[in-house]
């Protein structure tokens, strides 16, 4: 199922809305719930629930009466069905349920107990009502009403301020001082809403004592709902530094529990709405951003989505309610799984209040300004000296850069305890858990107790201590406590080495740019980082490691001293990627059929590649190919997460529009705010000039000179295995090597090839071998088939298939007059190749890593 959107969650709120409205009996009382499993009614009920229930109706109804497609007759039937119910269910609640005591009115429940929260939430539904339907004759007795309430009330209230919770009905002596937290948080809102109406200051009064004694007393650790409904209305009239705090504390620690609960809850879905509207609200008030310190207001966001669109599995679909005794008495109801799929009101109204609050939060995308994170470039331009060197210029802040990795942030980092302790002022310059990135310098992770592969042996760990390393991490406390150098002890290294790449992004204050997509990746990565050398320096992904531990290694090991980290992320894990790479700026390069074992199709595809939003700050960047079929849905994501979007491509509404492309010459001619540049890559095909392109809105969003980013552009060579050009021998054959030979999909198979065919060479010097596209699932003989027409077209001496799948190709092209081959795998090949090839030959070779045709000349 897509991610909720404004437009997927009003049809929810209706349905439920009409579901609630449907419960409410001529007589005003509702049918109380169900017990679907047994197509049985509950027949208890409860005062309080009728009452809040019924506030909850009159949401829904209010947000009904607001959507265009309320403007039919059958939707206004449906309105007016309503409206009949909610004031029934009222006439109800004041008739039936409401005592008059002198001044004062109690909501008189089960077993004669007068409840806090009954008349709170009775107060909520006469305000809520008077601010709907503004021109009811009934105004001035629910006015007289509600202060009679309100008053009851106050004589619940203690001289510190707190509320007792349970009095008896029959003569208001106290039965109960305390029962649920709740009802505290639910008298405090329903006394503020009561305010905002009469502007009455001994309802503020009452809250302000009520707010005293709930700091006192950290009614925080309740992460209550209704407290934090109260202290946004408590905000808009006494702005007041502790009341933000009260709110910040009432969520702190709590996104976790409100992201990956595993039942629905749908009241966390109220607290996080709630704590939004205090967040918009803190906006106004810089002075007191401070209360925010050490809160995660992107984590709170990835929560608050997560929780609702998790409520979506407590909605009795049809699909779903076809299966149950009664399925009419459930159908478009909320149900509570863990008690049996009950439907109750007070269950649906829960529901129904939150999804509101979403809904508009949707349809606005209105996030706080204090969650948008501020980056200002810092780059200087350099025009010469670096033109093809990728290595990084190192800016002029360098010298007041401070150590990331030192010994106590690495404790903090991984909750660790050093076994050997480092000396003073001792600090690493990285990390590695594979022998080949190893740098001197860098802490080491040690392999876990009795395991076979990964991280370091202790062959190679004793290597690297002599090569420099800085620190060892291990989860052995026998194993190296007698190391020449440091030795940090860590309860699971995967996890350490994510925390310290974690840590390392958190502290680090440039720009953060994340790449992903189906094609083109790691070709991006370097061309960006290439590009911004010549700005000020770019530090990046180095060795393709785009999944959560290869992340968190390059970004433990990139320096601070950079001004721009690139990072390539996969879409597996996409989620966790995005948390730890929290980036500025994300570039979608493309979407296409690749790992279909495990994503199905490639509008899954879309979808999690758009994962890469979650770890966003709302203001940041989405730089998206407007070429992508499923661009329309990769845009509405980023909106959500209040991200803007630039786009480029050959598509007409591209932001940055490639105008045409010269296969021969190799020259694009593209428009950038309306202004012209032509572009000659080194890097040949028009997925190279599409690359750049993404790179180009980059250099553009960051204020840098157009024209010194395509100077850096044409002097970029495409790295080995993915567009290289080398000229070498092949026994002693001098040819000349087109390496694709990294990884293919049917995208990038089919640009490098036609990229291929645009060579001017001749034809009897062209020789092709392809290898199997893999993880195409049960549509793989449908993707390399597709390759027959485009291979028909081209011009060569000999195709060479290599592998199973591509055997396909050989049963389809074999009627043609093409000199073919196919062999089981590179071994066979590799057997014979050489008969194959000859002097000055154009050898042209892709298919996915797996396969290993870059093995074919790599010569011992």
């Amino acid at each position: 199922m897509l991610p909720l959107s404004a437009n997927t969650t009003q049809p929810i709120i209706k349905q439920a809305t009409n579901y609630l409205a449907r419960q409410v009996q001529s007589s005003g009382q509702y049918i109380y719930g169900y017990f679907p499993c047994f197509g049985r009614t509950i027949n208890t009920y409860n005062s309080l629930r009728h009452a809040s229930s019924t506030y909850a109706l009159i949401e829904g109804y209010e947000a009904c009466h607001s959507f265009d497609a309320y403007r039919n007759d059958e939707a206004k039937l449906a309105l007016a069905n309503t409206k009949v119910g909610i004031d029934n269910a009222m006439n109800y609640l004041i008739d039936k349920l409401i005592q008059i005591y002198d001044d004062k009115a109690y909501v008189i429940d089960t077993g004669g107990e007068i409840k806090l929260g009954a008349n709170a939430v009775t107060i909520l539904a006469i305000v809520k009502y008077l601010q709907v339907f503004r021109d009811t004759p009934k105004a001035d007795d629910y006015h007289a009403l509600a202060e009679q309430l309100a008053l009851g009330i106050i004589a619940m209230q203690q001289n510190d301020g707190s509320f007792v919770h349970v009095l008896h009905s029959k003569d208001l002596t106290l039965k109960a001082k305390n029962r649920i937290i709740y009802y505290d948080g639910e008298a405090a809102f329903a006394m503020m809403r009561l305010y905002g109406l009469t502007k009455d200051t001994r309802w503020l009064d009452c809250v302000t004592r009520a707010f005293d004694y709930f700091i006192e007393a950290k009614h925080h650790q309740a992460h209550d709902h209704w407290l934090s409904y109260c202290t946004n209305e408590l905000i808009i009239y006494k702005p007041e530094k502790k009341y933000f705090q009260f709110a910040v504390n009432n969520i702190a620690g709590y996104t976790d529990f409100i992201k990956n609960r595993i039942t629905t809850f749908p009241t966390l879905l109220e607290l996080s709405m709630a704590f939004h509207k205090m967040l918009l609200k803190l906006d106004e008030h810089p002075e007191f951003h401070d209360v925010l310190a050490g809160f995660d207001v992107q984590g709170f966001y990835q929560a608050l989505h997560a929780r609702a669109n998790h409520l979506i599995n407590g909605f009795f679909f049809p699909e779903m309610a076809m299966f149950y005794k009664s399925p009419q008495t459930i159908l478009y109801g909320f149900f509570i799984r863990h008690h049996s799929f009950r439907v109750r009101i007070d269950d649906v109204e829960h529901y129904l209040s939150g999804l509101i609050g979403y809904f508009d939060f949707l349809k606005t995308a209105n996030y706080p300004k204090l969650a948008a994170k501020k980056y200002l470039p810092t780059h200087n331009v350099i025009h010469t000296d670096n033109e093809d060197k990728n290595q990084p210029v190192k800016s002029d802040s360098q010298h007041l850069k401070q150590p990331v990795l030192t010994a106590n942030s690495l404790v903090l980092a991984t909750k660790g305890k050093w076994l050997v302790t480092p000396p003073v002022d001792w600090s690493a310059t990285g990390l590695c858990i594979w022998p080949p990135s190893f740098e001197s310098g860098q802490l080491i992770v040690a392999r876990r107790k009795n395991m076979a592969v990964g991280y370091l042996s202790e062959k190679s760990i004793e290597s690297l201590v002599k090569k420099g390393a800085s620190a060892i991490i291990t989860d052995d406390v026998i194993a190296y406590k007698n190391s020449s150098i440091p030795v940090l002890y860590v309860r699971d290294i995967r996890q350490a080495t994510i925390a310290i790449g974690r840590y390392a992004r958190q502290v680090f204050d440039g720009q953060v740019i994340g790449i992903t997509g189906s094609a083109g990746k790691t070709t991006t990565v370097h061309m960006l980082a290439h590009v911004l050398n010549g700005f000020g320096g770019a530090s990046y992904t180095q060795y393709s490691a785009n999944l959560p531990v290869g992340i968190a290694w390059n970004l433990a090991s990139m320096p601070h001293s950079i001004n721009c980290w690139v990072l390539e992320m996969a879409i597996g894990s996409m989620s966790a990627n995005t948390n730890l790479v929290r980036p500025d700026i994300a570039l979608i390069t493309n979407i296409a059929p690749a790992h279909l074992e495990y994503h199905h199709n490639v509008e899954t595809i879309a979808l999690k590649k758009s994962r890469i939003f979650e770890g966003m700050a709302p203001g940041s960047l989405a730089i998206v190919c407007r070429d992508i079929e499923q661009y329309d849905l990769i845009e509405r994501l980023a909106t959500t997460w209040g991200i803007h979007v630039v786009s480029y491509g050959e598509h007409d509404d591209a932001t940055i529009k490639l105008l045409s492309y010269n296969q021969k010459e190799a020259q694009a001619q593209i428009a950038v705010d309306g202004q012209t540049y032509l572009l000659n890559l080194q890097a040949r095909g028009q997925h190279m000039v599409l690359n750049a392109m993404a790179i180009l809105a980059v250099v553009n969003h960051n204020n840098l000179p157009i024209r010194d980013a395509i100077t850096r552009l044409e002097s970029f060579k495409a790295v080995t295995g993915r567009g290289q050009v080398l000229e070498t021998t092949y026994q002693n054959r001098p040819i000349t090597l087109y390496d694709e030979a990294y990884n293919a999909n049917p995208l990038s198979m089919q640009a490098a090839l036609e990229t291929f065919e645009q060579l001017q060479e001749p034809t009897h010097q062209k020789v092709l071998i392809l290898g199997d596209m893999l993880e195409l699932g049960g549509d793989s003989s449908k993707y390399h088939l597709q390759l027959a027409p485009i291979i028909e077209r081209m011009n060569f001496r000999a195709l060479i298939l290599v592998g199973s799948q591509s055997k396909v190709l050989l049963d389809k092209l074999k009627s043609l007059d093409i000199t073919l081959y196919h062999f089981e795998n590179v071994q066979a090949l590799s057997l014979q190749l050489h008969e194959f090839l000859k002097d000055y030959d154009h050898v042209f070779i892709k298919a996915s890593n797996g396969i290993g045709l870059n093995k074919l000349f790599i010569e011992g």
